[in-house]
């Protein structure tokens, strides 16, 4: 079931542990369908802080993506617009958020969003789970 009111309950998506490139790219996947699905052309990815975009999300996205939403707060990237969200600049649209390894404050703000319609959680650690599934106990995996 997906709801479209952005004030109801979001949809929630718990992926695999971090770090794992292919979870990554499965949740930016996810957050991508679930966005066509309500006719949006954007999407935001949620991050602890500006200096999380070094490593692995720059591994997968590339230097230049990073390099992009870390100046601006948004790039395109294949179609969608991608926001950038962190735990001092929560989302600013209504849609889909993609969580990566956000700490348990930040996701449960997420959760709470009213702008937050989906949330793809990719956590870092086996408490970022407990956490996760104590708010959300219907999420599913992905």
């Amino acid at each position: 079931m997906h709801r479209n009111t952005p004030t109801s309950t979001p949809n929630a998506y718990l992926g695999a542990l971090g770090p794992d490139k292919s979870v990554l790219l499965a949740a930016v996947r996810l957050g991508a369908q679930r966005a066509a699905e309500r006719e949006l052309q954007h999407l935001t990815m949620a991050i602890p802080a500006l200096g999380n975009l070094q490593g692995m999300i720059e591994d997968v996205f590339g230097e230049p993506f990073t390099r992009a939403i870390g100046r601006d707060y948004q790039v395109d990237l294949k179609g969608f617009r991608v926001h950038l969200a962190t735990k001092r600049r929560p989302p600013a649209f209504t849609g889909p958020v993609v969580a990566l390894f956000t700490p348990p404050e930040q996701t449960h703000a997420l959760l709470s969003d009213r702008h937050t319609t989906d949330l793809v959680f990719v956590p870092w650690t086996d408490d970022d789970v407990t956490q996760f599934q104590n708010r959300a106990p219907h999420a599913e995996r992905f």
